[in-house]
């Protein structure tokens, strides 16, 4: 079986049964204001394309992006490790505040931008990891440990994409090798 089929199985797995489970906020940059619920879909190795004046984020949001940080393989077993990035579009709950002094000035609008956004995101990541462990496999592949999560960062830094959050999970999954003994014999033979 291929990589490919394996990341494709995965992203199958968490649209059936992690992403019911998710239910986050849709990205509209030009409203935010505006709020329509609903499930993150899962996208193989890459984000969609960008649909109609939408960037990137917009049209990913909310998602899971599933891909390959590496695949290792020895004789009898490998080790795949899948990225599944998690992101959400959260602008925060925005309440009026009024003015520090008594004027005539209209009031100040707050969010909580930052702590919403976080706590969607971690909600969503914790959705996704339990629901991998708890299945433990997926076609020929255990979910092994650690699973690791890390918040999405440019090298050292973790970019301010306020108001999207990006979060990533490595996840390592073990597979058996498959048995080419009959082709293995007659390479050595010829």
């Amino acid at each position: 079986m291929n990589t490919e089929r394996r990341v494709d199985a995965v992203c199958e797995f968490l649209r059936g049964e992690a992403a019911p489970r998710i239910t986050l906020k849709k990205a509209f940059d030009d409203d935010m204001n505006r709020v329509e619920w609903v499930h993150p879909e899962a996208y193989p190795l890459y984000l969609p394309r960008p649909v109609s004046g939408r960037d990137w984020k917009e049209a990913a949001a909310p998602g899971i992006v599933v891909s390959i940080m590496k695949d290792s393989r020895e004789m009898m077993e490998g080790l795949l490790t899948l990225r599944i990035g998690v992101i959400v579009w959260d602008p925060g709950t925005r309440r009026e505040a009024p003015p520090e002094e008594e004027s005539d000035a209209p009031p100040v609008i707050v969010t909580d931008m930052n702590r919403d956004g976080w706590r969607s995101l971690h909600a969503a990541t914790e959705a996704v990891e339990s629901a991998l462990v708890m299945k433990h496999s997926i076609l020929d592949m255990a979910v092994t440990t650690p699973i690791v999560y890390t918040p999405f960062s440019d090298g050292e830094h973790v970019p301010d994409l306020r108001p999207y959050y990006i979060g990533q999970l490595d996840v390592p999954m073990l597979y058996k090798m498959p048995r080419r003994v009959g082709r293995d014999i007659a390479n050595i033979l010829a």
